[in-house]
């Protein structure tokens, strides 16, 4: 077992200054490397599939208002998590959100991804995912997005499609 030490900075600067930093993109930076690493994970969290992730409570309740409530109740320090009622991939796409900063996408894993932002209250995602899907639909797309949509029960997303059909019709007579 190591020892604990003393980590001693000497401190050259002889004026002092304040400097802003972006603390989300160090964080994100910071954490990409923890995604799904055993290094300081403290979480376990299982997808419905039977996916595990090996995560860090930290950056669970700071990503997703939901995670946070439900670390807040109890001690899950190095428990198994299980989450249901969501896509797996979504899930897992999320997930490492957590810790990249950055959500991958594409109109087909669209709504499921928007499902479980929308249950996890990961804030600032579900209307970015929106902004997405109604800049993306295109005639040819329109209809199947609105299949997925209407699978997750996504009612704004449903309401975008329509918007986009509604927007097309044209009436012949």
């Amino acid at each position: 077992m190591a020892k604990a030490g003393v980590l001693q900075l000497a401190s050259t600067a002889e004026e002092t200054a304040t400097f802003s930093i972006d603390l989300g993109r160090l964080l994100n930076s910071g954490a990409r490397p923890f995604y799904n690493s055993p290094a300081f994970s403290d979480i376990t969290i299982i997808a419905p599939d039977g996916r595990q992730r090996l995560c860090h409570q930290v950056i669970l309740a700071a990503s997703s208002k939901r995670l946070a409530s439900v670390l807040k109740s109890g001690d899950f320090t190095n428990a198994r998590l299980p989450v249901q009622g969501v896509d797996s991939d979504a899930l897992d796409s999320l997930l490492e959100s957590c810790y990249t900063g950055e959500c991958g996408l594409s109109l087909a894993s669209a709504a499921a991804v928007y499902d479980a932002a929308v249950k996890l209250e990961v804030t600032g995602l579900a209307p970015a995912i929106e902004q997405f899907v109604g800049g993306g639909l295109s005639p040819p797309t329109v209809v199947p997005m609105l299949e997925r949509a209407l699978g997750v029960k996504a009612a704004r997303l449903v309401e975008i499609c329509l918007g986009f059909i509604r927007g097309r019709w044209v009436v012949t007579g």
